[in-house]
C-alpha cells in the first residue's frame, strides 16, 4: 500500500478526545485533554461485550468473528487469516509504513519523538494531540492473537470506554535480520496528566466491583456475568489522572476465567 496511506486519516481524528503511552503517561508539554468527560472516576457502568467489541471498531468486529469461528487455531494460523483479512480491506501494513510512522509524528520539524511505550507496544501521538496510535506485539502478554483481541481491546473497552482502543489494521513484514514481524496497530485517545496514588486506584476500581486480589501485587478480579474478570498490571504507571481528577485507564490486561 501507499507508504504511511494511513497515518494522515489518524492525525485528522479523535478531536475533542485525550491519551497517554505505557508507563509514561505522555506528561510532556503537551495540551491539556479530557474535554467532555465530567466528574471523577472511571466510566461507571461495565458494558456488554458486544458493546465492548463494537467500540472497537468494524474491523474488531470482523476479525473477532473470523477468529472465533476456530478458536483452536494456533497462533501462527490465526495471524495468517488476520494478514488476509488486513490485504483484503486496505489496513496491511508493511516495513515502509513502520518507517514512515516513526518520522510522521515529529516533536518538531527536526527531530524525531522521544520512544513512547514499553517491551509490548511502541506509541505514538498523532501530530494533533488528540489520540496516540500503537503498535503492539501481541506475544508478550497473550498465546493468540484472538486472545489479545478479547482482552486487550474488547474487555478494555467494556471496562474502560473512556480510553477505548480502536483496532486500524494489522503490521506484518520480515525485518532485515530476518525475523517475521506481526503487529496489532490500534489507536487511542491521548490524555493528559499525572500519575495518580495507589489508594485512588483501588477506590475507583473499587467503585466497578473489583477487588484487589491478596495474593498479587496490582491486581483486582470482579466477578462478571458467568466469567471472574482479572484485571492485572494495575499500577501507576498504566493510569493517568487527569486536571479534573478524573482517572484513567490507558494499557490494562485481562484474562477471564469461568466460576
Amino acid at each position: 500500500m501507499e507508504n504511511g496511506k494511513y497515518i494522515g486519516k489518524v492525525s485528522e481524528k479523535q478531536q475533542g478526545s485525550a491519551h497517554s503511552g505505557q508507563g509514561t503517561g505522555n506528561r510532556g508539554n503537551r495540551p491539556a485533554s479530557g474535554a467532555g468527560h465530567e466528574g471523577k472516576g472511571f466510566h461507571r457502568r461495565i458494558l456488554s461485550e458486544e458493546e465492548g467489541k463494537n467500540i472497537g471498531g468494524k474491523g474488531n468486529v470482523e476479525v473477532s468473528a473470523i477468529l472465533r469461528a476456530d478458536v483452536r487455531a494456533d497462533a501462527k494460523t490465526q495471524q495468517d487469516r488476520l494478514v488476509e483479512w488486513a490485504r483484503e480491506k486496505g489496513c496491511l501494513y508493511d516495513e515502509n509504513d513502520h518507517e514512515a510512522l516513526k518520522s510522521f509524528w515529529l516533536k518538531d520539524e527536526n527531530n524525531l519523538p522521544e520512544k513512547i511505550g514499553g517491551m509490548e507496544a511502541e506509541v505514538y501521538p498523532c501530530k494533533n494531540n488528540q489520540c496516540v496510535v500503537k503498535v503492539t506485539n501481541y506475544a508478550v502478554f497473550s498465546r493468540k492473537p484472538l486472545y489479545f483481541l478479547n482482552n486487550r481491546i474488547t474487555y478494555h473497552n467494556m471496562v474502560f470506554p473512556d480510553s477505548a482502543y480502536k483496532l486500524l489494521g494489522i503490521m506484518n513484514y520480515r525485518d532485515s535480520r530476518g525475523n517475521d514481524i506481526f503487529r496489532f496497530v490500534t489507536e487511542q485517545p491521548f490524555i493528559q496528566g499525572e500519575k495518580p496514588t495507589c489508594e485512588e486506584i483501588e477506590n475507583e476500581l473499587n467503585i466497578l466491583g473489583f477487588k484487589k486480589d491478596k495474593y498479587a501485587k496490582n491486581v483486582y478480579v470482579k466477578e462478571y456475568d458467568d466469567k471472574y474478570l482479572r484485571l492485572s498490571d494495575a499500577h501507576t504507571g498504566n493510569l493517568i489522572k487527569d486536571k479534573t481528577g478524573k482517572v484513567f485507564c490507558i494499557d490494562s490486561v485481562f484474562e477471564t476465567a469461568n466460576h
